[in-house]
C-alpha cells in the first residue's frame, strides 16, 4: 500500500515537473522569438535609403504651394516673417501661406496677420485632456483645417510643401523628384527604435508593421495635394492616439507629430523619397552639403560662440532689435541671422513711420 502511494506521488511529481519545465521552455522560446522579431523589425525600420537625385528638367516652379505653420505669438511672428521673405527671395514663383494657429480670443487683438499671407486655424497648443501644452499638435490640425476650407480645385498648385516657421529656404525645391504617391522628406535620425512602440499602438500587429514604409524622416515635406488631403485626418488622429497613450507619450516626448506623420503617411500607403540635402539642422546635422534649407534649433553653440532663439520670445518686429551676427557659431548660423535681420529691416522700412 505504501509503495503504491509512493509511486502515485512520484508520478504526480514527474508530471508536474515536466509541465513546469515545458512551460518554462515554451516561455523562453516565445521571449526569444519576440526579441528576434523586435530586432528584425528595428533593423528593418533603420534601413532608410537616401536618394539625392534631381530632375533633369525641374517641375514648374509656380506649381508649388508652401505652407508655413506657426502660432500667433511674438516668438513665431519674426520667424514667420523671415521664412516668408527668404522664400519669396529665392523662389518668387511659389505661393506661400502661413497656417496661423490662433484662438478666437487672441484673434481680436493680434496685429500681425498681414505680415505674410495667412489663414487662421485652431490653436491646439494646450489640451485639457492631456493636462499639458503641446504646440506641435497645431501642425496636423492646421493642415486638416486648410483642406476643410479649400477644395482640391481651389488649390491651383499640384505640390504642397509643409515647413516650420523656423525654416529658411536657400533655393527652389522644384528640382527634387516627387511623384503622386511618393512624397519627399528630409532624413532626420529620429531614433527609429522608438518607432516600434508607436507603430504597435497604431497598427497593432507585427506583420502589418513590417509591411509599412516607415523611415527616418522629418520636415520639410513635399507632397502631391491629393496625397496631403488623404493623409491629413490620419495625421491628426494618430497624433492624438500617441498623445493619449501614456507609454508612447513619455517614450517619444516632444516630437510626437513627427512620428505620427510617418505613421499617417504609411497608413495611407505613401512611400517617401528620403533626402539628406533638403535641410540642415545645426548642430544636429552640421553638414557641408549644399542643402536646400536651414532649420535653426533652440541653441546654436560652437567653440564658445552661442546664439539662442529663445532670447527673442517677445514681439521684436516693431522694435529696433536685430540678431547679433558678430558672435555667430559658424557661417551657417551667420547666414540665418543675416536673413532674419534682412526681413526685419525690410518690414520696418515699409511699415514704420519715421520717428
Amino acid at each position: 500500500m505504501k509503495i503504491t502511494i509512493l509511486l502515485i506521488f512520484l508520478i504526480i511529481f514527474l508530471i508536474v515537473y515536466i509541465l513546469v519545465k515545458s512551460i518554462t521552455v515554451i516561455r523562453e522560446n516565445l521571449e526569444n522569438d519576440g526579441k528576434k522579431d523586435e530586432e528584425a523589425l528595428v533593423n528593418a525600420l533603420r534601413k532608410t535609403v537616401i536618394d539625392n537625385s534631381v530632375f533633369d528638367v525641374p517641375n514648374d516652379p509656380a506649381d508649388y504651394l508652401v505652407l508655413i505653420t506657426a502660432t500667433c505669438s511674438g516668438y513665431m511672428d519674426w520667424q514667420s516673417l523671415a521664412a516668408y521673405e527668404k522664400a519669396k527671395k529665392v523662389w518668387p514663383e511659389a505661393q506661400i501661406v502661413r497656417l496661423l494657429h490662433c484662438s478666437l480670443k487672441d484673434r481680436k487683438t493680434y496685429k500681425y496677420k498681414e505680415i505674410v499671407p495667412s489663414m487662421y486655424t485652431s490653436d491646439c497648443s494646450c489640451q485639457k485632456r492631456y493636462d499639458d501644452c503641446y504646440p506641435p499638435l497645431n501642425r496636423p490640425v492646421a493642415l486638416k483645417e486648410f483642406f476643410d476650407n479649400h477644395s482640391l480645385d481651389d488649390i491651383k498648385q499640384n505640390w504642397i510643401i509643409i515647413m516650420d516657421s523656423d525654416t529658411l529656404l536657400r533655393k527652389r525645391l522644384n528640382y527634387f523628384p516627387v511623384y503622386k504617391g511618393r512624397p519627399v522628406a528630409q532624413f532626420a535620425s529620429i531614433l527609429m527604435d522608438k518607432m516600434y512602440t508607436a507603430a504597435k499602438s497604431v497598427f497593432k500587429d507585427h506583420d502589418t508593421i513590417i509591411k509599412q514604409p516607415l523611415y527616418d524622416m522629418g520636415s520639410p515635406y513635399i507632397l502631391h495635394k491629393e496625397d496631403a488631403l488623404k493623409m491629413a485626418p490620419h495625421w491628426v488622429r494618430i497624433t492624438n492616439e500617441l498623445r493619449e497613450n501614456k507609454e508612447t507619450r513619455e517614450y517619444i516626448g516632444w516630437i510626437v507629430e513627427m512620428y505620427s506623420y510617418i505613421l499617417a503617411t504609411a497608413y495611407v500607403g505613401l512611400d517617401h523619397i528620403v533626402r539628406s540635402d533638403l535641410q540642415s539642422r545645426f548642430p544636429f546635422t552640421d553638414t557641408t552639403e549644399d542643402v536646400a534649407s536651414y532649420h535653426y534649433d533652440l541653441e546654436q553653440e560652437k567653440d564658445g560662440h552661442k546664439w539662442c532663439k529663445r532670447d527673442y520670445m517677445k514681439d521684436i518686429i516693431d522694435s529696433d532689435v536685430l540678431m547679433k551676427t558678430d558672435d555667430a557659431p559658424n557661417e551657417h548660423i551667420r547666414d540665418i541671422l543675416t536673413s532674419i535681420n534682412d526681413a526685419l529691416l525690410k518690414w520696418r522700412r515699409e511699415n514704420r513711420t519715421p520717428r
